[in-house]
This record gives structure tokens, C-alpha cells and sequence, in this order.
């Protein structure tokens, strides 16, 4: 009786091991496209952070450049 007891609770409880790493899994699934927006955005910011940096630079030498 014990053994019957014991082999239903393991088994219940991997069953419910299994539902978590399929939901975990489901959930990373969908939220994939959100991260490779995310890393996009990110990338077009490093960009424009980049050129503002490179703008700012070419003014400081110019006006370095014109000053006696």
C-alpha cells in the first residue's frame, strides 16, 4: 500500500515538473520576438548615440579650428 502511495505521488508530482518546464518554454517562445525588437532598438540608439558623439567631436574641431 505504501509503494502504490508513493509510486502515485512521484508521479503527480513529475507531472507537474513537466507542465512547468512546457509552460517556461511556451512563455520563452512568445516573448522571442519582444527580444529581438528589444536588441534592435538598442542597436539603432548605439547608432545614433555613435553619430551624435561623431557630431559633436567634428563641431569641437571645427570651432577649435576657427578660433586664432
Amino acid at each position: 500500500m505504501k509503494t502504490l502511495a508513493s509510486l502515485t505521488l512521484i508521479l503527480a508530482l513529475s507531472a507537474c515538473g513537466d507542465e512547468v518546464v512546457g509552460t517556461a518554454a511556451i512563455h520563452a517562445e512568445a516573448r522571442k520576438p519582444e527580444m529581438e525588437a528589444a536588441k534592435q532598438i538598442e542597436a539603432q540608439y548605439r547608432q545614433q548615440t555613435e553619430q551624435a558623439m561623431q557630431q559633436s567631436t567634428q563641431r569641437l574641431k571645427d570651432a577649435e579650428g576657427k578660433t586664432p
